[in-house]
């Protein structure tokens, strides 16, 4: 009851306060043409339905991508999830729709609360928010653009990451010239006198937009170009089929996967599980392969990773929203992508649930494919 009430006032207090501005503008990307979308490669014999929904989403897509900015921000409270806040007020422009629902009300008062726990730094740089703080493609994707932004500018600077910290996030960092970290636990705030932040445009926004596009040196392209260098030896020669299995993940998995994997071996494809690979062996991998097969999930973020003549068949729940990251993803580096439908297994509509995969209908897409 006392939460509530709490709640109710905080709330209040917030919604009169003044818009949380930044106190610098430290540089400004100028808007550039946005990166058009390339059909699926199988979108004439797909379900009427998903055909649909693919062709709204290339024809919606904005011609042009925003200016962003490199903002410097004083006196801002981090949370291990990558929220900034200070006096009831959160630095909305950085956060993605819909999820200051978590941030608000008695959230607000952690920076006063628990003194011990608020850990004090003049300066740092912050790149991710609640998505990339755990998810791969959300880091990949989202936030490793924006670290090379930063890099132009404070190449020393030292990065604030969740604490424990996924290994995709120590490498990958490392990898682009940031050795020093700071990490924040779930409990604690980081309190920072100078907080720099580059710009990010929503998640969905920036796969419908495709803002890394025209970037120059702040594109996903010389993301991929940059993390392959890592590589004893890039651009090997694509010949393997690799299907990836989410098997030993904890939600979204293919129900039916003998019987998937039947129809996958049939046309020479191999099994393999991400979670058994380091990073640099994953992007190995990947430059040997000349069709991967997967279902939803941040697995497939690893498509940036496969060459230009590569394809990619993605496995898509129909009883989901049908996020289209990895369609836009592959469409960006110019990778043939098809689709492939599957159903909840449960009858539940998320997109968490594990599916059932249509045989029938993987077969026919793989012949297509393979055809090609």
């Amino acid at each position: 009851m006392l939460k509530k009430v709490i709640d109710f006032s905080i709330a209040k207090l917030s919604k009169v306060l003044p818009a949380w501005e930044a106190t610098t503008v430290v540089n400004t990307f100028p808007e550039v043409p946005a990166h058009r979308y390339t059909l699926p490669g199988n979108i004439g014999s797909m379900p009427e339905e998903v055909a649909a929904h693919y062709q709204k989403m290339a024809d919606e897509a904005p011609t042009t991508l925003p200016a962003l900015h490199l903002y410097t921000i004083a006196n801002a409270n981090v949370s291990w999830h990558g929220a900034m806040f200070n006096n009831f007020r959160l630095f909305k422009p950085e956060m993605s729709p819909d999820v200051d629902v978590f941030f608000r009300d008695s959230f607000l008062l952690k920076q006063w609360l628990q003194q011990n726990k608020v850990r004090r730094y003049d300066e740092a740089a912050l790149v991710y928010d609640i998505w990339s703080a755990q998810n791969y493609y959300h880091w990949l994707v989202e936030s490793l653009p924006r670290l090379l932004a930063l890099r132009k500018y404070y190449p020393n600077i030292s990065l604030l990451v969740p604490d424990p910290t996924p290994s995709f996030i120590k490498v990958t960092t490392s990898l682009l010239g940031f050795e020093k970290l700071i990490p924040i636990k779930k409990d604690e705030i980081a309190r920072v006198k100078s907080l720099l932040v580059p710009e990010k445009v929503p998640y969905l926004v920036m796969s419908l937009e495709d803002t890394t596009a025209g970037q120059g040196d702040f594109s996903l392209t010389t993301v991929r170009n940059e993390l392959l260098r890592a590589l004893d030896k890039p651009n090997r020669l694509p010949h393997r089929r690799i299907y990836v299995s989410r098997a030993k993940q904890a939600v979204r998995r293919v129900s039916n996967e003998v019987a998937v994997e039947q129809v996958l071996k049939k046309h020479g494809f191999e099994t393999v599980f991400f979670e058994d690979l380091s990073f640099k062996e994953q992007m190995a991998l990947m430059q040997e392969t000349a069709v991967l097969v997967g279902l939803h999930g941040a697995n497939l973020t690893n498509l940036m990773f496969l060459q230009p003549t590569a394809k990619v068949i993605e496995l898509i729940n129909l009883d989901s929203e049908k996020y289209l990251f990895y369609f836009f993803l592959a469409s960006y580096f110019n990778i043939s992508y098809y689709a492939s439908t599957c159903r909840s297994a449960t009858g539940d509509v998320n997109n968490q649930v594990d599916v059932v995969v249509d045989t029938a209908e993987l077969d026919s897409v793989l012949l297509s494919a393979l055809s090609e």
